[in-house]
């Protein structure tokens, strides 16, 4: 097993911090026909892809595709934002902490139980997906228990100050 750790955090950090900066900002209207022209300009001109793992260009420029994903992001958010049924999106809202710590984790345990112990074959991406939908939600459930937030980086709730005359 590779560090893959030590060349994903960059990533990681980058995309958290990006994701902090524009939780709840609202961009003027033509920054998101901006950022869905980035997008689109780089999947016709420049096709990109970086394996997240191990922060390595499959194919394609890095720094075209470092470019385009926070269009990508402001673009998704954009599209998504006058659809009334938000639901699930305000839920991945919600838990999208949980869901960036853990979903490795989950995929990793499908792919250790896929072949060697189940014996199966073919299909894995319909196995991996099955194993984050039955997983993932559940994982969301235990991560909201205060005892446990701080593991996903949800501070854990303060305890009630004392009053200051030492009552």
């Amino acid at each position: 097993m590779h560090p893959y750790w030590a060349v994903n955090t960059f990533l990681g950090l980058f995309f958290f911090g990006v994701g902090n900066l524009s939780a709840e900002k609202q961009f003027p209207h033509p920054v998101p026909l901006v950022a869905i022209l980035m997008v689109l300009a780089m999947f016709i001109l420049s096709p990109s892809y970086v394996d997240m793992k191990s922060n390595v260009t499959v194919f394609g420029s890095y720094p075209v595709w470092f470019a385009a994903c926070p269009a990508g992001c402001v673009a998704i958010n954009s599209l998504i934002r006058p659809i009334r049924w938000k639901g699930l999106f305000n839920w991945l809202d919600r838990h999208s902490m949980t869901l960036l710590v853990t979903h490795w984790i989950v995929l990793e345990a499908a792919r250790i139980l896929y072949t060697p112990i189940l014996g199966l074959s073919g299909h894995e991406v319909w196995f991996y997906g099955l194993a984050c939908l039955l997983f993932l939600p559940l994982l969301c459930l235990l991560f909201q228990r205060p005892s446990l937030s701080f593991l996903v980086g949800v501070p854990r709730p303060s305890s009630p100050a004392l009053p200051s005359d030492g009552r």
